[in-house]
């Protein structure tokens, strides 16, 4: 859920909350971004006004430090009755990284993450002042007075957006779930059996398109992406020129072309129907303590 006026429209936002809460909903994504308003302050906000609705909040590691965030989300926590969950988000796009001062290379960003929640997984175990050395951060002796409220945990549930190699690792380390594009039903159960192994749930980032049978659905999804034009194919090309992600700048043009453009094998591997899946079901975790 974004604004990309960059205003807040408090009382849409609000009445698209309260319809998430009454068809069963359970949390929605607060993004981060130049184009949107602050996700932690605007959760705030949303939260005096529903009842039942999570808060996703986006967070990166470039925009403040550990312990400042901790105090935020537990902030946010006490406010709302420990509706809010944390998405890890290390960066993408290389011009908005650099609006925030962020400057690092795609590994050293999920580096410094890595540190980044080391620590806030200290504050949030409150086993005494933290104190870390690494390579980005330096805490002494941290300690906050303000707990993550909530009747079941001592800390929000963590989501870790990415297709690396370093996020899945990240995922491994710090994350409940980790928040992944879909492949093929062969190629993900080689993929994500490490992180299902270790007790890490898989979600995936899709578009459903829902229609009586396969072959409507495809024909309705070929509809789509014909009806987006070379407009958006051509965006989508400049954000793939944008972006250190490795897996993203080597993304082929098949999510965005029509059946007369890419070849049927490129057009399976982004367009996935079926009833298997290889991941396990988004359930909340206390697996992560450290």
């Amino acid at each position: 859920m974004a604004s990309h006026s960059g205003l807040p429209d408090l009382p849409d936002h609000v009445a698209f909350c309260r319809r998430a809460e009454a068809c069963g909903i359970e949390s929605l994504l607060i993004a981060f971004g130049f184009a949107k308003p602050d996700p932690i302050g605007y959760s705030v906000a949303l939260g005096q006004h529903t009842d039942k609705i999570k808060f996703l909040v986006a967070t990166r590691s470039s925009v403040c430090a550990p312990t400042y965030l901790v105090q935020q989300i537990n902030t946010l926590s006490a406010l709302t009755g420990g509706r809010v969950c944390v998405n890890i988000v290390a960066g993408r796009l290389l011009h908005e990284q650099r609006y925030y001062g962020d400057f690092l290379s795609h590994d050293e960003r999920y580096q410094r993450t890595d540190e980044f929640w080391s620590i806030c997984h200290a504050l949030w175990r409150d086993a005494g002042p933290v104190s870390f050395t690494g390579r980005y951060y330096r805490i002494e002796e941290a300690r906050l007075n303000t707990p993550f409220v909530s009747e079941d945990s001592t800390r929000p549930e963590i989501y870790v957006g990415g297709n690396s190699d370093a996020a899945f690792a990240l995922a491994m380390r710090h994350a409940d779930c980790l928040l992944t594009l879909p492949d093929t039903p062969a190629r993900m159960a080689a993929r994500m059996r490490p992180l299902l192994d270790t007790g890490t749930d898989v979600g995936l980032l899709v578009s459903m398109i829902c229609r009586p049978s396969r072959a409507e659905a495809i024909d309705a999804a070929n509809a789509l992406v014909a009806a987006a034009g070379e407009q958006a194919r051509e965006l989508h090309g400049s954000m793939r020129d944008r972006t250190d992600s490795p897996r993203a700048s080597r993304a082929g043009p098949a999510g965005i072309c029509g059946p007369e453009r890419c070849p049927t094998s490129a057009r399976r591997a982004s367009r996935w129907s079926g009833r298997r899946t290889t991941s396990s079901r988004l359930s909340p975790s206390t697996r992560r303590s450290e």
